[in-house]
């Protein structure tokens, strides 16, 4: 595979959310394959990945969850882990994932629309969520690209709308509201 590319955005390598969903799960102890990533849990207070969503099994397909604490590397190939233990069982008890950011609709305090929520945005080191990928439809994403935004401490998030203000403030990206183009 090795031929993934690793998204550079605000001078980090960053992943999407999208791109981890299909990356198998490797435990390091034996070395053989014990699931593949099947989405993220987020933790919209924190803005971090706190666990990755995975189904293991080959005949008999479970949900499980690994806790970003026991990841040992997210690579570009695979996620690693150092035993099976690592794979919790999900339960009622666990979580539910979270889609918090997702699908939602972004606008500036001053009324501009600014797209979709598609995906996230994360460090592949920490699991922090740095931004989110807006789509503008199939056309305007054919046209113009997908449209990245950082996520900044003081957007206003509800259950229909994330409102950036026009000129973050109280995030690393301290400078003007910038939306980068992701083609």
């Amino acid at each position: 595979m090795c031929g993934r590319k690793f998204l550079f955005h605000w001078g980090q390598v960053v992943r999407t959310s999208q791109e981890l969903t299909g990356l198998p799960v490797i435990e390091l102890c034996r070395g053989r394959k014990v699931g593949e990533v099947s989405g993220v849990l987020c933790d919209a207070t924190d803005k971090k990945v706190y666990a990755l969503l995975v189904h293991t099994g080959h005949l008999f397909r479970q949900k499980g969850y690994i806790r970003w604490s026991d990841i040992y590397s997210l690579g570009a190939d695979a996620v690693t882990v150092q035993h099976l233990s690592a794979v919790k069982e999900l339960t009622a008890a666990t979580p539910a994932p979270s889609d918090s950011y997702l699908q939602k609709q972004v606008m500036t305090t001053s009324g501009q629309l600014l797209g979709r929520v598609e995906d996230i945005t994360l460090d592949p080191k920490t699991g922090r969520i740095i931004g989110c990928v807006l789509t503008d439809g199939l056309m305007g994403d054919l046209l113009h690209g997908r449209s990245i935004i950082p996520l900044v401490d003081n957007a206003i998030i509800n259950d229909e709308h994330m409102i950036v203000p026009d000129e973050p403030r109280g995030s690393e990206h301290d400078k003007k509201f910038t939306v980068s183009k992701l083609l």
